[in-house]
């Protein structure tokens, strides 16, 4: 980082007012005059590790400073009502010739949040393409003598967010004209106007991707999961991050030679969730694409980069069985229907509002099954129930095993019929023809007594 700090020569002018002639009948000595001095400056300063990244926040730090601000004897006050802070200037250019490069810097800090010592209020506008006027409320006032008063900081953040093609720094401009600043000193009304201006070069790469992933479970449940994001550009690089729904998390990659590093964004498997994938971003690459397994970059160039992970709901089958007691098959036709009504459960594995299906079972034989599909259970729990509206006056339902079935998988639940007639079960026809005998053999009895 490259500083510099230049002084108009009237920002050093050792003015002279003559305050008049004294001739002295003694002799030819003239009287002392007093010489008013009005010097000041400012410097500026990138805080950080360098070299700085495009799309970073970079802490900017100027220094306003007063001089030499005196009239030989007694020091002076410099009180500035303004300066000119220009953020991209050509290279070689001065304060005055400043152009801009091309490239495009933000100030990203809110008037109202810009900080430093000077203990004064800033607020900024464009005054022109190149230049962001800073004013002060009140004014800044510094005295030359060492303390706190002789310098104050103006600081905020910037970031590069576009730069021309072969950029590898950024050079600003900072610093007041004529007409911006001005020395007064005490029991005079003598002013003097002071420029100043200071540059500032430092380093900027453009080898930096960010990956911004973002996380929806479609139930809106309070799972989380561990998304990663895996590149190989030359070295494997793996970052990890724990999301929650809705959350986001954004990876970022520097140093990287561009078009040669390949990237994947992909999440471990979730029980009871269905993931998918949706790459996208303004960032420069090869190819940006998504399939079952992940987000996919390759040949990353440089910028920024997206891939939204969605979690929707499995849907969950219950398996309902029919079971006859007390009846064999071909004693009558064993055709049965149920109803079911499942509590709570989404419509679809997207998830939205909860709601309550219906529908109906049907049943043919001594045992069989039937299955209530696709079913999407919500987080705070999801039942259903089911049972037989219509049974004949002879059979007996018992549907307490299918009364509260969760939706979970492998759910399942048991309907029982029996059968009976005049209250006694009913038999096979071997069992009819041992009870005919059985019938038979205490009615001979029965005779033969009477006999």
């Amino acid at each position: 980082m490259q500083r510099s700090t230049q002084r108009k020569p009237i920002a050093q002018a050792r003015s002279v007012i003559l305050a008049g002639l004294a001739l002295l009948v003694s002799g030819t000595a003239m009287a002392q005059q007093p010489v008013y001095i009005c010097d000041s400056d400012i410097t500026m300063d990138a805080l950080g590790e360098q070299p700085f990244f495009i799309n970073e926040p970079i802490p900017i730090v100027i220094t306003l400073g007063a001089g030499d601000v005196n009239d030989g004897t007694n020091d002076g006050l410099l009180t500035i009502s303004s300066f000119d802070y220009k953020p991209d200037c050509d290279v070689g250019s001065d304060f005055a010739t400043c152009a801009a490069a091309g490239n495009t810097v933000q100030i990203v800090t809110a008037d109202a949040d810009i900080g430093g010592t000077c203990g004064v209020a800033f607020t900024t506008s464009q005054v022109d393409p190149s230049t962001i006027r800073f004013d002060p409320d009140p004014d800044v006032e510094l005295v030359p003598a060492e303390g706190p008063d002789k310098t104050c900081t103006v600081e905020f953040e910037i970031v590069v967010v576009g730069v021309e093609p072969g950029t590898t720094g950024i050079l600003e401009w900072g610093g007041w004209t004529e007409s911006q600043a001005v020395c007064s000193y005490p029991g005079t009304d003598v002013t003097l106007n002071s420029a100043a201006s200071g540059s500032l070069f430092f380093p900027l790469s453009t080898e930096r991707a960010t990956f911004r992933v973002t996380k929806d479970f479609t139930d809106d449940s309070a799972n989380t999961a561990d998304v990663y994001l895996r590149c190989n550009a030359g070295l494997p690089l793996e970052q990890e991050f724990t999301l929650d729904d809705e959350g986001f998390v954004t990876f970022v990659v520097r140093e990287f030679q561009a078009g040669q590093m390949d990237c994947r964004v992909y999440e471990d498997p979730i029980d009871g969730y269905t993931g998918s994938y949706a790459a996208g971003g303004t960032g420069s690459a090869a190819l940006i694409d998504d399939d079952d397994t992940g987000c996919i970059f390759e040949g990353v160039q440089a910028g920024e980069f997206t891939c939204d992970v969605t979690n929707a709901i499995d849907g969950i089958d219950i398996e309902v069985t029919k079971q006859w007691l007390g009846v064999n098959e071909g004693d009558f036709e064993l055709v049965a229907e149920a109803e079911y009504s499942c509590f709570n459960v989404f419509a679809s594995s997207q998830g939205g509002t909860t709601t309550t299906l219906t529908g109906t079972l049907s049943f043919d034989g001594m045992v069989d099954s039937d299955t209530i599909q696709d079913l999407y259970p919500a987080p705070d729990g999801s039942y259903c129930t089911v049972s037989e509206p219509v049974v004949e006056e002879f059979v007996e339902a018992d549907a307490s095993d299918c009364a509260n079935v969760p939706v979970e998988p492998d759910a399942s639940c048991i309907l029982y019929n029996t059968v009976f007639f005049e209250g006694i079960p009913t038999l096979s026809q071997y069992g009819m023809a041992v009870l005919a005998l059985l019938m038979f053999g205490i009615g001979a009895v029965g005779l033969r007594r009477f006999v």
